[in-house]
């Protein structure tokens, strides 16, 4: 076993240095992918406007076999080769388009563009261009976007996001539950879900629980019975919203549990709340309050987030902000 475990941390290393020594050496981009990777063979003859105008086609990105690798496409690599350079051709599509593929095509390549085509590292994704990061920000106006740019941007959260989107959870958009979650990434010192749970909660030992009986779907079982686990736990006054179990709460994600479930009260709240680096998870929140935890849906967290913000002006977020979780 410690064998297997350090040959998983040398391969991880070995992959991580070969992705960041190409970066270095301004070589073709690498694409780490599970147990292995390939060098990007860059397109330089094709004029960059006709690079662009194949997002238009029906591309589909490569399978990396881990979900925190994205398989771009080796046009979205040419692409991002000219750098910002490409943002105003990517724009210009990106506003004549009605395809919601297309569209998605863009979003990725200015990513790609935000991380000047380095992908070396596994949970972590260093966004090193503004005008890139202001492209995203900007098109999370476009309903059609909306998910996956949000969860391009919690891969490395920036404070001047969150403007963006809390402009965007005025507007009534149907994703308002991605803006929610996203905005949990973010290192905000008084969040108004999501709080931080007092640490003698947190280790409270939840009740080993079976299966709730009387639910077919294995992946609802799972989180009723998570639910179920969290409500029987002796030393907090856990609430739930009315009827929140009889909404839909599955947001990007879904996972089933091993029987009995097991663990501390902390532990599983966040199992069924928390967002991630490249997903945005389940459609439910918790806050702490007057001495309760309450888990809540995304109207709730949504208002609360509103609240928040007529409190706590964004428009001006900079790295000194008071907001700053330090």
């Amino acid at each position: 076993m410690l064998r297997s475990f350090l040959w998983v941390l040398f391969w991880g290393f070995a992959l991580t240095s070969s992705g960041l020594a190409q970066c270095e050496k301004n070589q073709p981009p690498f694409l780490p992918m599970e147990g292995g990777g390939i060098t990007i063979q860059l397109d330089r003859r094709t004029p960059l406007p006709q690079l662009v105008q194949r997002l238009e086609s029906n591309w589909e990105l490569r399978v990396t076999g881990k979900g925190y690798w994205i398989g771009f496409t080796d046009d979205m690599f040419s692409i991002a080769a000219y750098k910002e350079a490409a943002l105003p051709h990517l724009q210009r599509l990106m506003s004549s388009t009605q395809s919601a593929h297309t569209k998605q095509g863009v979003a990725l390549t200015a990513h790609l563009i935000g991380l000047n085509s380095c992908i070396n590292r596994r949970m972590s994704e260093p966004f090193k261009s503004e005008a890139a990061r202001r492209f995203l920000c900007h098109w999370l106006k476009d309903q059609d976007v909306q998910i996956q740019i949000l969860t391009l941007l919690i891969r490395d959260p920036h404070l001047t996001d969150i403007p963006y989107l809390i402009e965007q959870l005025k507007t009534g958009t149907p994703h308002a539950w991605g803006f929610v979650k996203a905005l949990q990434r973010y290192p905000i010192s008084n969040k108004p879900v999501h709080t931080e749970l007092p640490k003698e909660l947190g280790l409270l030992e939840c009740p080993p629980t079976n299966a709730k009986p009387g639910v077919t779907d294995e992946y609802l079982t799972s989180m009723l019975t998570i639910i179920d686990a969290l409500q029987k736990t002796e030393g907090v006054n856990f609430q739930i919203e009315p009827h929140l179990v009889d909404s839909d709460f599955f947001g990007d994600m879904k996972f089933a549990s091993s029987y009995p479930v097991k663990g501390r009260f902390g532990g599983l709240l966040s199992e069924i709340t928390a967002t991630g680096f490249c997903w945005l998870g389940l459609k439910l929140e918790y806050f702490v309050e007057d001495h309760k935890v309450v888990l809540c849906g995304m109207e709730t967290a949504r208002q609360r987030w509103l609240d928040w913000s007529e409190a706590n002006p964004t428009k001006h977020l900079g790295s000194q902000s008071k907001l700053l979780n330090h």
